[in-house]
């Protein structure tokens, strides 16, 4: 076998080697590194004329970080946010939501001051401008017992909340049945309990119950006389 760079006849100890000494090896590296950095490479964003300093390079495409910045930005898929439907650059491949500071103008539901949040998934959450009107959490003794009914597969849900009206705005966001509040009293954690023993029997799943007469009976008694 023939060395690639003194063209002297030798023995190769393994499959792979191509030169017959180390010293070939060096030689050999030697010029390649000078045949790059003397060819003219074109850069992929500014069109402009570049040379390597080394082999190590030689993958590069770009003359500059600049160069190689712009590209990246140039080449992401433009969105169109979620929430704004206004079209934005993604920073990464996943990111659906524009998130561009005090975008959204929203009402404080304490103060009733306006504030501005970003866009982002966390908007619809923000009811308060500041942790100084978030409210101190409520006990379950504060708490409403409800009766809401599901016409179409005539059962009856028994649960408690601190705010009736939003609780069953987020059942029928949820569920496909039509449903009806029936009522509302005042009481906690110990009359739902108290109720649903009561009508153990007829449990369907959960706080749901089967609307038979003898549940009617029960839930118009307690909203009659809620105790």
């Amino acid at each position: 076998m023939k060395c690639e760079q003194c063209e002297v006849e030798f023995v190769p100890r393994t499959g792979t080697q191509r030169f017959c000494s180390y010293v070939c090896k060096r030689k050999a590296r030697r010029l390649r590194k000078r045949q790059v950095k003397d060819k003219a490479y074109t850069c992929e964003q500014c069109k402009g004329v570049f040379y390597l300093s080394s082999d190590a390079g030689m993958k590069q495409r770009f003359c500059s970080t600049k160069c190689a910045t712009a590209s990246q930005t140039r080449s992401r898929e433009i969105k169109i946010c979620d929430r704004c439907w206004e079209s934005f650059i993604p920073r990464f491949t996943a990111q659906t939501y524009c998130c561009v500071k005090d975008k959204h103008e929203k009402v404080c539901q304490r103060c009733q001051k306006p504030f501005k949040v970003k866009c982002d998934k966390y908007l619809a959450r923000r009811r308060y401008c500041s942790k100084n009107c978030v409210p101190a959490p409520y006990t379950w003794s504060d708490c409403w017992v409800y009766f809401i009914l599901a016409e179409k597969c005539n059962r009856v849900k028994i649960g408690i909340a601190s705010d009736v009206d939003e609780r069953f705005s987020t059942l029928f966001r949820e569920n496909a049945d039509d449903l009806k509040l029936l009522k509302a009293i005042p009481g906690g954690l110990e009359l739902e309990q108290e109720i649903h023993r009561e009508l153990e029997l007829f449990r369907a799943h959960n706080e749901w119950f089967e609307w038979t007469p003898e549940v009617q009976e029960t839930v118009n008694r307690y909203i009659k006389d809620p105790q």
